[in-house]
């Protein structure tokens, strides 16, 4: 309950614009599916682990923070690949393009 807790509250928060209470919750996620845990639904459709990863990836590109967006989008394919769950693997390589295409079209973007 705790894993899709804080994936939830962190969605809501996300979307809401705030993007540092959000990615804290996403972290929180990633730190309590480490190792095994990270291949368990916990009741989703989708794999939490790579759900959390994805919304941080927006959350480091929203902020401008393209090149922590663009690790947590690999990590989320990464896993995603692992799992063959190819709904997740569509939504992160999705997700991984719209961070390096943001940052080509973003003035001043290292």
């Amino acid at each position: 309950m705790q894993v899709t807790g804080q994936l939830y509250l962190g969605a809501a928060y996300l979307w809401t614009g705030d993007y540092r209470r959000a990615e804290d919750l996403f972290l929180t996620v990633v730190r309590l599916l480490d190792g095994e845990r990270s291949r368990e639904r916990f009741g989703l459709t989708t794999f939490p682990a790579v759900i959390a990863r994805a919304y941080l990836t927006w959350c480091c590109t929203d902020g401008g923070e393209y090149e922590r967006g663009i690790v947590h989008a690999e990590e989320a394919i990464s896993l995603a690949d692992v799992d063959f769950e190819l709904s997740s693997l569509g939504l992160r390589r999705h997700k991984k393009v719209d961070t390096r295409s943001r940052k080509r079209l973003t003035p001043g973007a290292p």
